[in-house]
């Protein structure tokens, strides 16, 4: 009987493209649905987030309840962002302030299948216009302008400086300076590209693709400069 049910209850998630939360991975979330967006934070942020020892500053970053999704699931534990892909770009901005001239640095792991990855920076929600840098697990990154629903490669390429494969770190790190943005992949110079599409706007975490996607990203530092 219970097998039964279980069968039932996945022929109905495939079906409909619902996402299907690994539970080790995503524990104890609630989900805050509005519109497009969708927002997991914990059930005991104060329990779950270990804030102590931290600044007032990166308290502010790395609290769950200054961060709002738009698309795909998202969950927080102790300064780790876990990600569950929903469809297309699966993104977590932080809400409370946008960005100009900056440098941010996150790291980035893939935890199952091998879609990209990274980060969103200089973003507008309202428009889901902004800018975004991520890697593939087996070697390739990209630099694109996302526009709606439209992506634009600025750059396309392949990096000997990528822990390839999944279930591995990477660091990935944005200077944005006026329209000119240097990437850096573990510490290591990737490439520059140059855009006046947007001149600020929010930073965030970025999963591409279905609920096959799992990732996790902790940030290690955002400076204006």
């Amino acid at each position: 009987m219970v097998k039964n049910v279980f069968i039932f209850f996945l022929l109905i998630v495939i079906h409909f493209n619902l996402p299907l939360l690994i539970l080790h991975q995503f524990p104890n979330y609630i989900e805050e649905s509005s519109g497009k967006s969708r927002r997991l934070i914990s059930q005991d942020d104060n329990q779950r987030s270990n804030l102590t020892g931290h600044s007032s500053a990166e308290k502010e970053i790395i609290n769950p309840k200054n961060w709002i999704a738009h698309g795909g699931c998202w969950d927080f534990s102790d300064k780790i962002f876990f990600s569950q892909g929903y469809r297309g770009g699966n993104k977590a901005y932080y809400k409370k302030q946008d960005y100009k001239n900056f440098t941010l640095e996150v790291k980035v792991m893939k935890l199952a299948e091998d879609g990209p990855l990274g980060i969103v920076f200089r973003y507008d929600d309202a428009k889901d216009n902004g800018y975004i840098f991520a890697v593939f697990p087996h070697g390739e990154y990209f630099i694109s302008k996302l526009i709606g629903q439209t992506d634009e490669y600025l750059q396309l390429g392949e990096t000997a400086y990528l822990n390839e494969e999944i279930n591995t770190w990477n660091t990935l790190k944005v200077v944005a300076a006026g329209a000119k943005f240097d990437c850096y992949i573990n510490g290591n110079f990737l490439s520059s590209v140059t855009d006046h599409s947007f001149s600020t706007g929010k930073i965030g975490l970025w999963n591409s693709g279905d609920p096959r996607q799992l990732a996790k990203f902790e940030i290690i530092s955002i400076v204006e400069h």
